[in-house]
């Protein structure tokens, strides 16, 4: 039983943990000034400021800033050499003392700085990279020094289990590290206590005493931490080798997965106060040499804070005059919770050292949140006192943490619900154009429940109301190694609040260092509070940093809320009964449900609603849509090149569709075989010039008598499904378009020399314009044509093709997938004089081609052809098939059997200096207008062969690459 009250002393073995990185506990900006005494008696007030890279004392009135030292002996400060740091000289402070230059708070500002220009240049992350796994296990090392052991100052004693319960309790209520975790993560985060043996009433939890003094600075205790740790270990208190590494490389380190070194250093912590004879500043260390002796490696380090904190005690009124009395009572939660924040990778989100301002304030646990209470403190309620109510997490932290997040990609109305529900979740709306990721916005719903009442404005005890409602945060990854510490400029930190009552205020309360009111969260109610859009105030003044989707709370606060997201390129209306939505960027106009009434088309409603009929290359019929006309529904949206859903239009009603696709020159495609036309008596020019149209569905069409110039114009037309009741038999040519040229139906063996005029309806199905069934597509920026798989006939041209291009030259053709060619491919590409390259030429099948007559006939520009691929076992005619290439430089036709009729092949073909015959290969005996250039001396390039008139004496024994010797 002695081992249960008795803890190891350890003798001190010196050891020096270099290149420590850390992060200290954030200083509470509402500590006192307190009252110090020099040895020669002299009084004054110091106050401590700063945070994690920068702390300093200040004294009172004067703002003169000074060094503590051994002994209370305090001294005046100056600038380190680097200027980065406040160091002691060797003068004693006196405040009446006369002294060439006092080192001033303003005089802080280059320190600063520079602090925020040396954080701004880490690259890397700090601390772990893991991400933090569901349960984490939690060391708590209770460390007592020859001058300072536990509840020494306070006359509010905890014991070794009233330790084990602060961190690990989990009773419903109690006020602990456990319980805030699990609910201020939703159940993400579950601490546990490390196996310990020392005391069985308090697992977790181990105690010991180094035989050295405190060391009451603000470097902490890096220098005894392994000392400790080989103490603890040597004791048996705790086997580290269950937390370790079961791998053979790495069998003796522990992460924060593994195992969370927690100490708890017997004395005061300076961030709520430096009253106390002996303190430290609680931080978070990621020193790389945290070990111990037997070799055991923590790679997450430790974290550290004091036994004791300063909270408020009572207020003492004298007269008109009121003083503040504090007490030393052991540490409440806040710093815990704060600085395990970090032990789990997440950062400080306070913005500066010299300021209130910035930062996320009381919203975060990552900021002064961590110093939260309830109420206003009660001297008989420790759950009122500083700290005991940390506020929750933030939504960055919580993200970082495992909380469930999704990304808004399409407009939409969500319900939002808090931390307490299990459907809990965080919605992310990214920037606009960011194409790093790295800025975006998070949006949760915050109610303040539990913990986070916490939240409340220091400056008026009176206070006890806390925002709540649906919380914006915007986000700055740049700094995300760093945290709201790194930044210069506010708004520009890693984490942002938007503020919903900047509307009343005017600007951010956060920025100008004043604490929210009750309405920094978005709600449904006061007008103003429940929008965050390009017009509202707070609005995205920056327009780099414009989110996606603006946002509007649709509801009163609750633990559910809802929120639509809005596309803020997006136009909403209804024209003539049919709501309708336009995307501007890109190009898309959604009609929703509806009736529209006979006067409701598509070019009245984009010129009635400002929208450029031009722009709109996308209609989507979202939803049943039912038309009593429709008449020049769709006519002359010429950009429009898709219609989605179309079968959503219900036309059974509908008995006039005259002009209704004309002039949508830019669509290829229509499947219109839901529609019911029953009833329609007017189809005149209902397809008229649909220029690029290429293959159409009216499978369910029945034709109406007044067809005047359906299909006038129609010249790309190639395929087309038509049922027993089609029939422009008797039309005028003009109704017909290319409908009047031959057509075969594509699973029969039928053609149609002249369709419209002989299809009768007996034989349904699809039909194939003779020529080709290949899709082609022309992109006018590049002037390019690329051709789809299929076939190309023998009637088809590409010359043809172009002169339907409105004026424009192909530059490029591509074959991208396998084609086949028809028996006849004469003049194929025949003067595309400003074609430049013919791309995948090996796709092309010329198995069945037996005549290539003129095929490449006129391709003035094109210097390259690779024509390797070529089958021309079947081609009897290449008459002129070379003719006028006359930049033409290289040529491989080593798959070639020159064709009997061969006559002016390569006529006029003047710049031919490289190509590659076989032993097929011959010209001998054509006349000399035949072969060009190539009748000139031309020589193997890999042998010692020349040959003076080369299509005369090759005979074929040396196949290969010849070049022309100029």
């Amino acid at each position: 039983m002695k081992k249960r009250l008795l803890f190891y002393f350890c003798v001190l073995l010196s050891f020096n943990l270099c290149a420590m990185k850390a992060e200290a506990g954030l200083i509470n900006p509402d500590i006192p000034y307190e009252t110090v005494t020099q040895q020669d008696g002299i009084t004054f007030e110091v106050k401590l400021k700063g945070d994690e890279h920068f702390n300093y004392y200040v004294v009172k009135d004067t703002t003169d800033i000074v060094v503590p030292g051994e002994n209370n002996t305090w001294y005046f400060g100056e600038l380190s050499k680097d200027q980065t740091d406040v160091v002691a000289t060797k003068e004693k402070y006196q405040i009446r003392q006369t002294r060439s230059k006092r080192l001033k708070e303003k005089d802080l500002e280059i320190v600063t700085k520079k602090i925020n220009e040396n954080l701004q240049s880490i690259q890397g992350s700090r601390g772990t990279a893991l991400i933090p796994e569901k349960e984490q296990n939690v060391l708590v090392i209770l460390l007592e020094f020859e001058n300072q052991v536990f509840n020494q100052d306070t006359k509010e004693p905890r014991d070794e289990k009233g330790w084990s319960d602060t961190y690990f309790s989990t009773k419903n209520g109690y006020i602990s590290v456990a319980n805030y975790y699990t609910e201020a993560t939703g159940g993400m985060i579950k601490i546990k206590p490390a196996k310990t043996t020392q005391f069985p009433e308090a697992p977790g939890v181990v105690k010991i005493k180094l035989d050295q003094k405190h060391p009451n600075n603000k470097l902490g205790i890096d220098s005894i931490v392994r000392p400790s740790l080989d103490c603890i270990e040597k004791e048996g208190y705790i086997d580290f080798s269950q937390y370790s590494q079961k791998s053979e490389d790495y069998s003796k380190n522990i992460t924060l997965n593994d195992l969370h070194l927690v100490f708890v250093v017997a004395g005061g912590d300076r961030g709520t106060g430096s009253g106390h004879t002996n303190s430290i500043l609680g931080y978070k260390s990621y020193s790389k040499q945290v070990y111990t002796s037997s070799g055991f490696m923590f790679e997450n380090a430790f974290m550290a804070h004091g036994e004791l904190i300063y909270t408020k005690d009572h207020d003492k009124v004298v007269g008109n005059n009121s003083t503040t009395s504090y007490k030393s009572v052991p540490s409440t939660i806040g710093l815990a919770a704060h600085e395990f924040g970090h032990e789990l990778g997440l950062k400080d989100l306070y913005y500066n050292s010299n300021s209130r301002s910035g930062g996320l304030s009381d919203h975060s646990l990552m900021d002064r949140g961590a110093y939260g209470s309830r109420k206003e403190v009660d001297v008989d309620d420790p759950t009122n006192y500083i700290g005991a109510s940390p506020v929750h997490l933030d939504a960055y932290s919580k993200m970082k943490l495992g909380v469930p997040v999704e990304e808004v990609a399409t407009e939409k109305e969500v319900d939002i619900e808090d931390i307490s529900s299990k459907n809990q979740k965080i919605y992310k709306v990214p920037v606009k154009e960011d194409k790093t990721g790295e800025n975006y916005y998070l949006i949760e719903n915050r109610q303040g429940f539990g913990f986070d009442e916490g939240r409340r404005d220091p400056y008026n005890k009176k206070r006890t109301s806390t925002s709540k409602g649906i919380a914006i945060y915007r986000i700055n990854d740049f700094y995300k190694n760093v945290g709201n510490v790194g930044a210069s400029v506010y708004g520009e930190q890693n984490v942002t609040l938007i503020e919903a009552d900047e509307i009343i205020k005017g600007a951010p309360s956060l920025e100008k260092g004043t604490v929210t009111g009750d309405y920094a969260y978005f709600k449904k109610g006061q007008e103003g509070l429940n929008l965050f859009t390009g017009d509202s105030n707070p609005s995205i003044k920056n327009p780099d940093l414009y989110p996606k989707f603006m946002m509007a709370v649709q509801s009163e606060l609750g633990v559910k809320m809802s929120v639509s997201f809005i596309d803020p390129t997006l136009k909403h209306g209804e024209f003539e009964g049919v709501s309708f939505t336009w995307n501007e960027t890109e190009k898309i106009l959604t009609l929703g449900k509806g009736s529209g009434t006979t006067q409701f088309n598509i070019p009245k409603l984009v010129e009635e609603n400002q929208i450029d009929s031009k722009q709109v290359q996308t209609i989507v019929i979202s939803k049943p849509l039912k038309l009593t006309s429709a008449k020049s529904l769709f006519q002359n949206m010429s950009a429009l090149k898709e219609i989605r859903n179309i079968e959503n239009l219900d036309t059974s009603k509908v008995t006039d569709m005259s002009l209704m696709f004309s002039g949508l020159s830019a669509i290829t495609t229509l499947d219109l075989s839901t529609f019911d036309t029953s009833r329609v008596t007017n189809m005149a020019y209902m397809f008229s010039d649909l220029k690029n149209l290429r293959e159409l569905d009216i499978s369910s069409f029945k034709l109406a008598q007044q067809k005047d110039r359906i299909f006038e114009n129609i010249k790309s037309l190639d395929k087309i499904h038509v049922n027993s009741e089609f029939s422009l038999r008797g039309s005028a040519v003009n109704s017909a378009g290319v409908l009047s040229n031959e057509w075969t139906h594509a699973e029969k063996d039928i053609v149609y020399s002249r369709f419209a005029g002989e299809y009768d309806g007996s034989v349904p199905g699809w039909y194939e314009r003779k020529g080709i069934s290949s899709a082609l597509e022309f992109d006018e920026e590049t002037k390019t044509v690329t051709v789809g798989k299929g076939t190309i006939g023998s009637s088809f041209k590409f010359k043809q093709y172009e002169e339907q291009l409105n004026g424009a030259k192909i530059h490029k053709i591509k074959f991208p997938d396998k084609v086949q060619l028809k028996n006849s491919s004469t003049g194929l590409f025949r003067d595309l004089t400003e074609v430049q390259e013919i791309e995948g030429l090996e796709n092309l099948d010329t198995s069945k081609v037996t005549d290539m007559s003129l095929m490449f006939s006129g391709l003035s520009a094109i210097t390259t052809l690779d024509l390797s691929t070529f089958d021309t076992s079947n081609v009897t005619n290449m008459a002129y098939m070379f003719s006028d290439l006359k930049n033409l430089r290289e040529l491989d036709i080593s798959s070639f059997k020159l064709a009997k009729q061969k006559d002016h092949i390569f006529w006029n073909t003047k710049s031919l200096n490289k190509i590659h015959v076989n032993s097929e290969f011959s010209l001998r005996g054509e006349a000399v207008n035949s072969v060009g250039v190539l009748s000139n001396e031309w020589r193997h390039v890999e042998k010692d062969i020349v040959y003076t008139k080369f299509v005369r004496e090759y005979d074929g024994s040396e196949p290969g690459w010849y070049e022309r010797v100029l």
